[in-house]
């Protein structure tokens, strides 16, 4: 992997890749290499050639009717690493170029070529007809498309050398970019192809997690990394960690728990360990007076440089012909103050140069916002009124300047241009939650280095203009946006707020905070909704008056696949973005905000079709059945989301709680489900309710659990389903022909199987137009 580039300080050398193969690839068709070494399709697809993991006898080299590790592992070097470089270079590619020899005799494989023969490659191809071009990337994507497969399918359960399935990933990575550059002629096509070339979950056939989780990166931030190419992940498992000497024994798969803080036992940091310098406050009086104002406070240094920075901090409000800097800090670092609106006279000293830094030109000190000193600790109505504010604080600043521990231990200069976006993306500035709307809403974003702060706007479109055909910041593509939004997370319209949210789950959804109750503060600044209403309840009750605060909504709420408000009225309504998943919302931007909903006392009303399954008595409903249409036939299958605790691959999980007497459970759907063949669908998002009541043409319905139904049709029903499916397609069978089935039986709705109800039928179809009033 000799053409990738290392961080300026790698924590570890260049990862070598034993050359494998006992011949040389033959040069023929890629597709049909394994027929050509007597390897079948079963053979290729069968677990035990690539997990050698003896059920007696570890030593063992041969697992029962399998190859032996040393055969299967020069097989799949040969055909998914050389017979990809052949494939996609040609007849000019030489396999030799890609092995070397040590002074010892050992043998491994180095792609310090590659980059130049692709470049020639593409010269070579510059000239051919579109049409020639065609031709040629169809073969390429079809081998491509074989080789991730394969590859796809051994990572996820195999003993073979972890650096091995690592070389492949990247170069497989790495030329399904190059076919992307070489095909494209003008304008990007829409097809183009991207893989994710995992290495498998498992962190024994991961080398890069095993290297990451021995420095002492936390496990969440090694999942994080999973979701770059590998190209990027080799990069980043070269860097030292960001939360490097901080406990993350509680941490989990998705979150790290090494930024929170405990608020009892916060203490404001000094600039060095051993400094012991005074405070320096600001005049409670004076921050209370401009607030009052609707203004915002910003410290003014002249005064304290011409005083050696001792005496009070002083505080000017805010005017149109005043440039100030804002601050956005990770209070983790030691940088906030919980006792009072006061910083060591070090911190000062050295947040006034960094600010002066960012205007060279300047010669007159640079008024600057921190919310340590402008957020009021006390009075409450004033620290109230210093959040309403920070929507116009962070957006009329002329510069935000993030400052971040790890980041401002490293360097930004005379690095690999890349180095510098890693460390951005992985470090604790972009994982709390406070910083998304500082980084949304800034005009101008620089992120402090240790030697420069960098303007993050022009840094990132320099980097990605100059390196076309590298792969590190591939999957970085979209990281700009989750640190400064885009146009629709800073919409203006409140009266179409759904776009906006859409772009706030896809932000938060990777961010934390101490105090979880402030996820509805940082939305209400996102969005724009009247702070001063947000903050006269209570912290409970946030999230409930967050989403009262609007006067139309998106019918898709009732598609929303994570938790939701337990209040009455608002079961329709998220409890947090703040997920360990990603959860979504159907359609798209548009889509969602042309099918709009509206609050009212009771709940969200929405207009969407759907069905009856009928009315129960007290039961428990199976979280995925099968659906009858009228003739009789099973024809959709019906699959509820788990719940946060339950595995997605359990099927036999059962929704919890249970019904009253007679209550009517109905299905709302996003589209109608179609009731011939000709109206043939994939997967409808869906959602399963109880029927609290109907008042002429609207039901007011309480949410169980959303889901999806997919039609009876071959790929259609997802794979981890298929078994389960199908035994309950025989189960019922049997049933209908009076054949006793152990602890199962016949009900008018369905049939019951171990205490379980499986509704099977469909009592009534609603209009397209129908209208719920989600409680």
């Amino acid at each position: 992997m000799d053409h990738l580039e290392l961080p300026s300080a790698p924590t570890h050398p260049p990862v070598t890749v034993p050359y494998f193969s006992t011949i040389e690839y033959d040069g023929g068709p890629f597709a049909t290499y394994p027929q050509r070494q007597s390897w079948s399709e079963s053979d290729i697809y069968n677990r035990r050639h690539w997990s050698h993991r003896h059920p007696i006898d570890d030593e063992s080299s041969l697992s029962a009717a399998g190859k032996s590790q040393d055969e299967a592992t020069s097989f799949l070097q040969n055909w998914l690493f050389f017979g990809l470089l052949s494939t996609v270079l040609g007849p000019q590619f030489r396999a030799n170029e890609y092995v070397y020899s040590t002074h010892g005799g050992d043998r491994f494989v180095t792609t310090e070529n590659l980059l130049e023969n692709v470049s020639h490659m593409i010269d070579r191809l510059r000239d051919n007809q579109s049409e020639q071009l065609k031709i040629m990337m169809g073969l390429v994507d079809r081998n491509l498309t074989i080789a991730h497969q394969v590859h796809a399918f051994i990572c996820a359960n195999t003993t073979l050398d972890p650096a091995l399935l690592l070389s492949i990933a990247i170069l497989g990575d790495f030329l399904a970019l190059i076919r992307n550059v070489v095909y494209w002629r003008g304008d990007p096509p829409t097809d183009e192809l991207v893989f994710n070339w995992n290495t498998g979950d498992a962190i024994q056939t991961d080398m890069l997690a095993q290297q990451m989780e021995a420095d002492g990166w936390c496990i969440s931030q090694i999942i994080r990394s999973k979701r770059l190419t590998p190209s990027a992940r080799y990069f980043v498992s070269r860097l030292a960690p960001p939360s490097a000497g901080k406990p993350h024994d509680a941490c989990s798969r998705f979150r790290c728990l090494a930024y929170q803080m405990d608020w009892s036992t916060y203490r404001t940091a000094h600039r060095a360990d051993h400094c012991d310098c005074k405070f320096l406050a600001a005049s409670q009086d004076r921050l209370v007076e401009i607030l009052s104002k609707d203004k915002i406070p910003l410290i003014t240094t002249a005064k304290l440089i011409a005083k050696g920075f001792d005496g009070e901090i002083e505080l000017a409000e805010n005017s149109s012909h005043i440039v100030y800097v804002a601050i956005s800090h990770v209070w983790s670092d030691g940088m906030g103050n919980t006792q009072a609106n006061a910083l060591p006279r070090c911190q000062l000293q050295h947040l006034t140069s960094l600010v002066q830094q960012l205007y060279p030109s300047s010669t007159a000190p640079v008024s600057f916002w921190i919310d340590t000193i402008c957020c009021p600790v006390k009075p409450r109505w004033a620290r109230s009124k210093a959040i309403t504010l920070m929507r116009q604080t962070y957006r009329d600043a002329d510069k935000v300047l993030v400052l971040d521990n790890y980041m401002r231990k490293y360097p930004a200069l005379d690095v690999p241009v890349f180095e510098p976006f890693a460390r951005i993306y992985h470090c604790g500035w972009t994982q709390r939650l406070w910083t998304l709307q500082e980084g949304v809403l800034a005009r101008s974003l620089y992120i402090q280095f240790a030697d420069v702060a960098i303007n993050f706007d022009s840094a990132w479109q320099s980097m990605v203009s100059g390196r076309q055909q590298q792969t590190e910041f591939h999957n970085l593509l979209t990281f700009p946006t989750r640190i400064r939004g885009d146009w629709t997370l800073t919409w203006r319209d409140i009266n179409a707020p759904f776009i906006s949210i859409q772009s706030a789950v896809i932000a938060l959804h990777e961010r934390f905070t101490s105090i979880a109750t402030d996820e509805a503060l940082c939305l209400g600044t996102l969005l724009g909704v009247d702070m001063e209403r947000l903050l006269t309840v209570s912290p409970a009750e946030r999230m409930k008056q967050f989403w009262s605060l609007f006067p139309s909504y998106s019918g898709e709420f009732a598609f929303w696949t994570g938790p939701r408000l337990s209040q009455v009225g608002f079961g329709w309504a998220p409890v947090s973005f703040m997920n360990a998943r990603l959860e979504w919302f159907p359609g798209n931007h548009f889509s969602n905000a042309q099918n709009p909903a509206y609050l009212t006392g009771e709940g969200l009303e929405v207009r969407w079709p759907g069905f009856v399954l009928g009315k129960f008595a007290a039961t428990e409903l199976a979280r995925k059945f099968w659906l009858r249409d009228e003739s009789g036939k099973s024809r959709y299958w019906l699959s509820c989301t788990a719940g946060r605790s339950t595995p997605w691959d359990e099927p036999t999980v059962r929704i919890s709680g249970t019904f009253s007497e007679a209550t009517e459970i109905a299905i709302i759907t996003r589209s109608p489900l179609p009731l011939d063949d000709n109206q043939e669908i994939n997967d409808v998002a869906s959602v399963l309710v109880k029927v609290q009541r109907r008042d002429n043409d609207m039901m007011y319905a309480k949410v169980i659990r959303t889901a999806r139904i997919y039609y009876a049709s071959p790929g259609s029903i997802p794979s981890n389903d298929l078994e389960y499916a199908a035994l309950h397609v025989q189960l019922a069978s049997h049933l209908k022909q009076g054949l006793s089935v152990g602890n199962a039986s016949m009900t008018p709705n369905g049939y019951r199987y171990e205490g379980v109800l499986f509704p099977s039928k469909v009592e009534e179809y609603l209009p397209e137009g129908q209208k719920w009033c989600l409680v």
